[in-house]
């Protein structure tokens, strides 16, 4: 091991001397102050970004609010969420720097906040709903449909235990719908890719659903 205090016990320690004032200062006033301003500006950018972070989480947790409170019945209340959903995610776009550390933080709101938008047109409609704001990117959007499905499949699960055939019937058809349009895609590997193939799993489950109900149809309603 070194020793470091037989090192400087050996060696004539000079105190430097302090650094003289040469007038740098003065002459380089104008750049310095420009890199103050810069530096300000960075300060005030990187605010900007973690204040956008902030409200892109909460929006993806709203959104999250939202379709779980589609899923129990309560409309009103997931229309509520939904709205601040997207008002908090477009309070966070104006801070959205693509390569960014909160990059993932928008795209993963945004996805959520798309998933949440087409289940709830799939419940007012049976359908998937139009495509939202170009705001998003193709990525976004195509993983905010796959999200959906399986809230689709979730729903449907819950309609065949109430012997709802037409809605899993409804169901199914979407899914199956948005399967076949994945399908003109060229997905490499990725998230998108095994987004895609979790699309196949719900697609065959409501079939399978489906066939059982056939198979032990729901009694018929009370008169």
């Amino acid at each position: 091991d070194i020793d470091q205090t037989a090192i400087a016990q050996q060696c004539m320690c000079v105190l430097p001397s302090a650094p003289r004032a040469l007038g740098l200062a003065r002459r380089h006033a104008p750049f310095l102050a420009h890199i103050e301003d810069l530096a300000a500006s960075l300060r005030e950018a990187r605010a900007g970004r973690e204040a956008s972070g902030k409200a892109a989480r909460a929006a993806q947790d709203l959104a999250t609010l939202a379709i779980h409170r589609r899923q129990i019945g309560d409309a009103d209340g997931a229309a509520t969420a939904l709205s601040a959903a997207a008002d908090d995610l477009g309070a966070s776009l104006h801070g959205r720097v693509d390569g960014s550390d909160e990059e993932p933080t928008f795209s993963t709101a945004a996805q959520q906040l798309i998933a949440a938008e087409t289940f709830d047109a799939f419940l007012r409609t049976g359908t998937l709903g139009a495509r939202p704001s170009s705001t998003y990117t193709d990525e976004e959007w195509l993983g905010g449909l796959i999200a959906a499905t399986h809230e689709v499949g979730r729903y449907a699960g819950l309609a065949a235990t109430a012997g709802d055939v037409r809605s899993v019937e409804g169901a199914a058809a979407v899914v199956g719908a948005l399967h076949e349009g994945l399908m003109n895609f060229d997905f490499r590997n990725g998230s998108l890719r095994r987004g895609f193939d979790s699309v196949k799993y719900v697609e065959r489950r409501l079939e399978d659903t489906l066939y059982e109900l056939k198979l032990f149809p729901p009694p018929p309603p009370a008169a």
